[in-house]
């Protein structure tokens, strides 16, 4: 069987409850899933994971917040949070970290620092 690859730019995608889906999700955009899913996502834009959400697969978004079931790792280039309803089983690699009360996460975290964006211009130390 083929492996299919789904890719979205721009736009917000839902993927309502009760939809299943099996594949790689790629999107420019935000994206929302409260179904279930088998395969990796990977975003340029915020992922929610709704609390009757079950994925399968390693995560990568800007941001990445979790209130349902995610079994995989998880790589977020700003922050990640756990609700209260979320359970994580797996690494999460991450600038900034919050993890309700109540939250299960079963994994290891690297935290780095957040992205900088360079507003103030470079000085040439030599002269």
């Amino acid at each position: 069987m083929a492996r299919k690859e789904l890719s979205l730019s721009g736009t917000e995608t839902v993927i309502g409850s009760g939809v299943k889906l099996k594949g790689t999700l790629n999107s420019d955009g935000d994206i929302s899933i409260d179904g279930e899913l088998k395969g990796a996502i990977r975003s340029n834009g915020n992922l929610t994971i709704g609390p009757n959400a079950s994925i399968e697969g390693n995560v990568s978004a800007l941001n990445v917040h979790v209130a349902g079931l995610l079994e995989g790792n998880i790589k977020s280039e700003n922050e990640t949070s756990i609700e209260g309803s979320g359970k994580v089983k797996g690494d999460i690699h991450t600038a900034l970290l919050s993890i309700q009360h109540g939250a299960i996460f079963s994994g290891q975290t690297v935290m780095r620092d957040l992205p900088t964006s360079k507003t103030e211009p470079e000085v040439d130390d030599e002269q």
